[in-house]
């Protein structure tokens, strides 16, 4: 009896692997096997497994090319069937990903992922088919090496659609497609639309193209891409019919998807892209000839199309002419395309006659939104007080006034850059008042903005009372703006407060203390209160102090950064491999090797000092872990001469609380007057390389490079074009 308990367990543990492994079905959704030619299938896979624990598998649905596009396809018989999306998938594509982790696969629980077979087949003759999916989704669970690939097949029988068949589909299709209302599109009768392949469905595709809803566009130009080679040129004069239309929006998807129409079919990777420019290069004048017979929306978005596609348009001609279309059609645009026009286009609507149009910008009804984020409303105000500024900057300096000059200023600081005054001192007793009587966050965020640039010290008795005052309406934002007053005018009552904050917490701020009062100010209390606390029992308060001090570092800060990373020991009990940077991929618990290569950075690459070869050497010598060791082998490359120079975007739009900031050797300084500070710790001569820039130039970008290199040769230093 014994021996055959020992045997039973045995032959119970030898089970085939096979039989543990996961396994694949496929079926049609509708349960039917015959379709038409050009009618959607639809396949719905079902990943199973006997077994818990040992796999897991990406169940997540995405188009063809997308991040979980991860079933291959095979066809038998070879013939009767193409792939509609072959000569599209040949040209260069960047795909993307959320790196999600994958979930377990469940014995109870199997994996369902429904797949539109024409995407990868495209059924030309009547037959019999059969349709074998292979998966690749599956992964061990601790053995990301172990990666099962199941196979199924399903037979399908394929019937030639007949006229009336597709008569009848599209006019079903037409009633559950409204052309100009995305928001009731029926998912299912696109679908249909997109595989029909009839000249009538084609033109209705392209009708779809009109930007009116990414989702929407993308599928019609997707259905005109994978269209035979026969029904390309039905396409193109359809599309042509679009372009002459009075109020019919040319969007980016229908300028690519007209230029890929064009290409011949079996090209490669680069002839694909050769005759696509080749095809921009025709279709813009084109499409430019078009725009003026346009009407209100149709016209904006038609510019905006072109604008995107004629960086290489430059005669005088061309440019006053989209000036004067981009003008007189500003108003049709959202509140983006604004923004973007205002920032990346500026040098064609710099006239006098656009005054008109910035004024009645900048006077907009107030709205209550938060100015910290790209394309707010208060984003859009700020673009058009600036340029305003730079045609009639006595007018624009009025309205601003009257703007921010009340208890209910409609924008922050930031959004006022431009004017020049070290204080405002007649408004800071409203604004000082109004601040501590609200609980409401973004105006606290307006007022506290004022208050800290433009400011005195004299509504110090007000911060105190904001602080002291307790609120369980976003305290936050209120400890903030009043420790920034205290740290920029008052450091003795800072210091202590700024201390207690720290150690209570009382606004709730954590780690991110310091960080949103130096995006106020800089003050040298602030320093001395992130050096104390570099070996707080908080880890997040630990990494808002070193990374205050790297991008404010002063030269006194040296000695204890430094001495801090040099008391830091690696937590590498549980991960010793990492340390041996054989781990292949970080621990999920990352908190101690973080803060070890923050601090690393806040030594090699520091606002306060420069690092010199055998200080980044040693740092370096002290490294933990493949990505903190890759980062510092990074730096020990840029510091070295020539040293790259990199200057901020002028035209992207990044939000008031995240500016983009300049680029030197290692280092990063924010702005204008800490790149100054960092240029005068080189010596002077020393030879510095201006990086290109990536993207079209400007005016804006031609005189902050003027201004750039006039403070190079100020401080005595050479910066030469990279290259030169």
């Amino acid at each position: 009896m014994r021996r055959g308990a020992v045997l039973l367990a045995v032959s119970l543990i030898a089970l085939p692997m096979a039989a543990q492994q996961p396994s694949l079905e496929v079926q049609t959704a509708d349960g039917r096997t015959t379709f038409h030619t050009g009618e959607p299938i639809v396949l719905n896979l079902t990943i199973a497994t006997p077994v818990d624990g040992v796999y897991v598998a990406a169940p997540w649905k995405t188009p063809r090319g997308g991040e979980f596009d991860m079933d291959t396809i095979a066809v038998s018989p070879a013939t009767g069937w193409s792939d509609p999306l072959a000569l599209y998938f040949k040209q260069r594509m960047i795909r993307m990903g959320h790196g999600w982790q994958w979930p377990p696969l469940e014995k109870a629980k199997p994996a369902a992922i429904p797949m539109v077979l024409n995407d990868w087949v495209r059924f030309e003759q009547p037959g019999d088919y059969t349709v074998t999916v292979t998966t690749h989704r599956i992964s061990g669970k601790t053995d990301e090496k172990e990666r099962p690939t199941p196979s199924a097949a399903i037979r399908l029988h394929i019937e030639a659609a007949r006229a009336e068949w597709q008569s009848a589909r599209l006019e079903e299709i037409r009633l559950r497609l409204p052309v100009n209302d995305p928001l009731k599109f029926d998912e299912g009768a696109l679908r249909e639309l997109k595989y029909l392949g009839t000249p009538e469905a084609i033109d209705l595709l392209s009708r779809l193209m009109r930007n009116i809803g990414w989702y929407v566009e993308w599928e019609a130009a997707m259905g005109l891409d994978g269209l035979k080679d026969a029904m390309r040129p039905i396409a193109l004069h359809a599309m042509d019919k679009r372009i002459a239309e009075a109020d019919f929006p040319i969007s980016p998807e229908f300028f690519s998807t007209y230029c890929f129409l064009q290409v011949r079919p079996g090209s490669e990777m680069e002839s694909i892209e050769a005759q696509i420019g080749s095809s921009r290069a025709a279709l813009w004048p084109k499409v430019f000839a078009a725009v003026a017979s346009k009407e209100g929306k149709a016209r904006a978005q038609t510019v905006q199309t072109l604008l995107l596609f004629g960086r290489e348009i430059k005669t005088p001609e061309v440019q006053a002419r989209m000036g004067s279309l981009l003008s007189s059609s500003f108003f049709d645009l959202d509140e983006r395309s604004q923004i973007d026009d205002l920032r990346q286009h500026w040098d064609m609507l710099n006239s006098a006659e656009f005054v008109a149009v910035l004024r009645k910008l900048a006077e907009m009804p107030f709205e209550n939104d938060d100015a910290n984020v790209p394309y707010s409303s208060t984003d859009l105000r700020a673009a058009a007080f600036q340029r305003w500024h730079e045609l009639d900057p006595a007018a624009a300096r009025r309205e601003a006034l009257r703007q921010i000059g009340s208890s209910s200023p409609t924008m922050p600081a930031q959004a006022v850059a431009f004017l020049a005054d070290k204080s405002l001192a007649e408004f800071e007793p409203t604004w000082a008042k109004a601040f501590v009587e609200t609980t409401e966050q973004l105006t606290e965020r307006r007022l506290g903005s004022l208050l800290v640039r433009f400011g005195t010290g004299a509504a110090t008795p007000q911060m105190m009372a904001k602080l002291d005052a307790h609120t369980d309406a976003y305290p936050c934002d209120a400890h903030v703006y009043a420790l920034a007053y205290l740290a920029r005018f008052n450091p003795k009552e800072a210091r202590p407060r700024l201390r207690h904050e720290v150690a209570a917490d009382e606004g709730r701020c954590g780690g991110s203390l310091f960080q949103w009062i130096s995006q106020q100010t800089a003050a040298p209390v602030l320093n001395d209160v992130a050096v104390e606390n570099l070996a707080n029992s908080s880890e997040e308060v630990v990494r808002g102090a070193i990374e205050y001090l790297t991008a404010y570092g002063r030269p006194e800060d040296k000695a204890p950064v430094l001495k801090r990373f040099e008391e830091w020991k690696p937590d590498w009990k549980n991960y010793p491999n990492y340390f041996n940077k054989a781990l292949d991929k970080p621990p999920a618990d990352p908190g101690n090797f973080i803060v070890g290569e923050e601090l690393a950075r806040a030594v090699t690459a520091n606002q306060g000092w420069l690092a010199d070869k055998a200080l980044i050497d040693s740092v370096v010598a002290r490294c933990a872990g493949e990505a903190m060791c890759s980062s510092l082998r990074g730096v020990q490359v840029s510091s070295g001469a020539p040293y790259q120079v990199r200057l901020p975007d002028t035209t992207e739009p990044m939000g008031f609380a995240n500016p983009s900031g300049f680029g030197v050797a290692q280092y990063g300084p924010r702005t204008m007057e800490l790149l100054d500070a960092k240029l005068q710790q080189f010596p002077r001569g020393t030879t510095f390389a201006l990086q290109p820039l990536m993207g079209e130039r400007n005016s804006d970008r031609e005189r902050l490079e003027a201004k750039v290199r006039a403070l190079f040769a100020k401080r005595g230093m050479v910066l030469k074009d990279t290259g030169k």
